[in-house]
């Protein structure tokens, strides 16, 4: 399947693949603002052999529904680091 964006005036859908993720967070950014509309990420748990275009194991997903345009993007990546420590990551999309 598809990962980054799909921006709708009405609804924008966010992808990443970040199967070793504990968590992922979306930041939302207006235009010269610093300070960012944060939202959780939900994980995938679909697995098909078959299909390979329909798994979303290890995908986190988010849909934001209204226009987006202007507003930059980030994730965050909450990792397990040596089974204990949580790290967190901020991650520019490759495809942004």
């Amino acid at each position: 399947g598809w990962l980054g964006h799909k921006y709708e005036k009405g609804a924008t859908e966010f992808r990443l693949w970040s199967p070793l993720a504990r968590r992922v967070k979306l930041l939302l950014f207006k235009k010269g603002s610093k300070n960012p509309k944060i939202i959780k990420m939900s994980r995938g748990t679909s697995i098909n052999k078959d299909r390979h275009e329909m798994n979303t194991h290890g995908v986190w997903s988010a849909t934001v529904k209204k226009d987006l345009d202007g507003v930059a993007y980030q994730f965050v990546c909450i990792m397990r680091k040596a089974s204990i420590r949580i790290q967190e990551t901020p991650t520019v999309s490759p495809l942004a």
